[in-house]
């Protein structure tokens, strides 16, 4: 799910996002209008007991049996006798009153947990925010299962559906701790083969509970015969693993290690908040399962389901403390998104209410069905007409949105170019322009320190720093953290002050301290490299500009011979650096 963007990847994300919005708008409208649907005693108010169960061979009516399957109905279904096997009593079916108040409730939380879900889905930029964009995004549907605004047979589709993604969301929580653990781990750590392990057996343990919950479903609609009992329990069995141990324990497990491995301060810390948090966000539903269990009933996802919510905002954290996804794209998108429905709503509703009010009398038939057929033809010229202009509308909303929301990023950006591209040109001695360029920096991106290094014989020296986290002395050519990506994850990024195939030196640059996002983004980062190779010809140009000088007061006689060796001392030491050039690459 991490993988680079590609067609495929955005094919299988449109396609979840497009499964779960499904469900989800179905279950809102199927509120107020699905019933429960139980197997009763007749003329009792006793449920049926464990043992009886209902003769679907019997049933010749395949909606009635996704009814009873369902144990759901569409509201108005009648109470009726049934064919029950396992006792003589007779027995019915009887519609039961779902609760609308929790009903919506429960729609409302199922929403704001997919809305969380799809976002990192979309804009996540690691693979584990990903996985866990998955894992909220298909646990959304199981938390309202109505479905009587459809036919049955859309209800059967339905319900495996959200079965589907449930089972998903049981691999994508573990895979999200597995990624994290991936991260974080040393490369030949031995827990990386064994996490290989606990990966085929999760997949084995979510197929063994899937094949008996889609038997007991289809078969008796299928062909009017229960699931076989035998698989029932191993179902059974496997259920209660899947979720006491591959939802709850494992994902716990595997983020606790990490956490204790971690190969650096700043991915332990990572690991910690996740875990943490994860911890605190599983322990409603192990609460359940555990109470489920001890009842000696399945375990269900009804109880103490909200206590996940913890999960993404312990992400919300690690969003805030490490750039997991693009807060400010996906602030500008949700606002594109509603400007753009608010204006194609108010665009049909005014030319729906003109023609209606101004030209109705005019043009309008009166034969109901020649009224229809006008009515067809009104709603295809609007909506002919709104295509025509969405995409240009969408570019201009667009554009006028990203001035707004990143209005400070920008800004920074541009007094980062105009100093490279005018101001550093115009200072004529080194240790002033360095000092212009970390003050600009800290004082434009908010970075929490900024340092300007040297090139030596083997290594850069600090030669000054702005801010108060602190630098090394020195810092070895092949730092990491000159490759934007490993600088995203670590304390700080480099760039190299190079003109010409010469190294000169480095800027160091912290993230920011405070801020909503505190990794940079492309933008700020091309701009950082920009600057630097701005600083770099800023440099060698008054050195150049020194030497010229001293040979032309060499040439004029203007200085004394131990003011001339000193000053060409001098220039020798700032110059040893050009000595060792990188050469060009070949065209």
């Amino acid at each position: 799910m991490a993988a680079a963007p590609s067609s495929y990847g955005r094919l299988v994300k449109a396609a979840l996002t497009t499964l779960v919005l499904t469900l989800l708008a179905i279950s809102f409208a199927s509120i107020g209008s699905t019933s429960g649907y139980s197997l009763f005693e007749r003329d009792g108010e006793r449920r049926a007991g464990p043992n009886v169960s209902v003769a679907y061979g019997k049933i010749l009516d395949p909606l009635e049996r996704i009814r009873i399957v369902l144990h759901s109905a569409p509201r108005g279904t009648e109470r009726h006798d049934v064919p029950v096997i396992g006792t003589l009593l007779p027995h019915e079916m009887v519609p039961t009153q779902k609760d609308p108040a929790k009903s919506l409730a429960l729609a409302i939380q199922a929403a704001l947990f997919a809305a969380f879900g799809l976002m990192v889905l979309w804009w996540g930029r690691d693979r584990a925010s990903l996985w866990l964009g998955v894992t909220c995004a298909t646990l959304a549907p199981e938390l309202i299962t109505l479905y009587g605004f459809v036919p049955e047979t859309w209800m059967l589709l339905c319900r495996i559906a959200a079965d589907l993604l449930t089972f998903v969301a049981f691999y994508a929580l573990f895979a999200m701790a597995d990624s994290v653990a991936l991260e974080s781990l040393p490369v030949n750590d031995r827990m990386r083969g064994a996490l290989g392990a606990a990966r085929a057996g999760v997949i084995l343990v979510i197929a063994a509970v899937a094949v008996p919950d889609l038997a007991e479903m289809l078969l008796p609609v299928a062909f009017g015969t229960a699931a076989p009992a035998a698989l029932v329990r191993a179902g059974d069995l496997a259920t209660t693993v899947c979720w006491s141990v591959v939802f709850c324990l494992l994902p716990l497990i595997v983020l606790g290690l990490s956490s204790l491995r971690a190969t650096s301060g700043e991915r332990r810390k990572r690991s910690q908040i996740i875990f943490i948090t994860t911890l605190a966000g599983l322990s409603g539903v192990a609460f359940s399962v555990a109470t489920e269990l001890a009842r000696g009933a399945a375990p269900h996802f009804e109880q103490w389901w909200f206590t996940l919510l913890l999960v993404p905002i312990g992400f919300i954290v690690v969003i805030r403390a490490f750039g997991v996804i693009d807060v400010q794209v996906i602030v500008s998108r949700i606002l594109l998104v509603s400007a753009m429905t608010i204006l194609i709503g108010l665009a049909i509703f005014v030319t729906e209410g003109f023609v209606h009010a101004i030209l109705d009398e005019w043009l309008k038939p009166k034969d109901e069905s020649q009224k229809r057929q006008f009515d067809a033809v009104l709603q295809f010229v609007v909506g002919f007409v709104l295509v025509l202009v969405f995409g240009s509308l969408h570019h201009r909303i667009d554009r006028g949105l990203e001035k707004i929301v990143f209005r400070r990023r920008d800004r920074a950006i541009s007094k980062l170019r105009e100093f490279g591209e005018h101001r550093a040109a115009e200072f004529v001695e080194v240790t002033t322009l360095w000092e212009s360029t970390a003050a600009l920096v800290s004082e434009t991106l908010g970075s929490a320190a900024v340092a300007i290094y040297e090139s030596g014989d083997d290594a850069y020296q600090l030669v000054l720093s702005v801010g108060s986290a602190p630098w090394p002395t020195c810092l070895v050519e092949d730092d990491p953290r000159f490759d934007p990506k490993h600088a995203a994850e670590s304390d700080a990024y480099l760039f190299r002050l190079e003109v010409g195939g010469t190294d000169l030196g480095a800027l160091g640059v912290h993230p920011r301290s405070s801020t909503m996002e505190p990794v940079y983004d492309k933008e700020e980062v091309e701009a950082l490299e920009e600057l630097a190779h701005a600083t770099a010809e800023a440099t060698l140009t008054i050195r150049v500009r020194q030497f010229t000088s001293f040979a032309q007061d060499v040439a004029d006689g203007r200085v004394t011979e131990a003011d001339a060796r000193k000053r060409a001392t001098a220039l020798r030491d700032v110059f040893s650096a050009f000595a060792v050039s990188k050469p060009e690459p070949e065209t």
